[in-house]
């Protein structure tokens, strides 16, 4: 399965808008099979920007977002920007979706002061 940045954005502010620290509200996207959802979601969550309780069942993979990490904050924050969004999706083409990650939450500043 293919890595899909604009879900992990979602997912990203669907738990930053509905958690209460212990959970959120069911992850439910349109246009998103369940198990890709729950599967972006487990990235996240290996990642370290998302705590969660995970199962892997005879059914499939479940992820229950329970809040976001600093981190995840951090990277939530940094994406938000449009520009700085098209920026990373453009640039996490070339160097791969974990690279950016790393790079946008370590230097969100100097970047949006550099595209703008």
């Amino acid at each position: 399965m293919k890595r899909d940045p604009e879900l992990i954005r979602h997912i990203l502010i669907h738990i930053e808008e509905t958690s209460d620290g212990l959970g959120c509200k069911p992850l439910v996207f349109e246009g998103y099979e369940e198990n890709v959802v729950h599967y972006h979601c487990r990235l996240l969550s290996d990642s370290g920007f998302v705590r969660s309780s995970n199962l892997d069942t005879n059914y499939g993979l479940f992820c229950m977002p329970q809040r976001l990490t600093m981190e995840g904050h951090d990277l939530l924050d940094t994406i938000r920007n449009d520009t700085l969004w098209n920026k990373f999706k453009e640039l996490s083409k070339e160097h791969g979706l974990k690279v950016i990650f790393q790079v946008f939450t370590n230097n969100a500043a100097g970047i949006l002061g550099l595209i703008q």
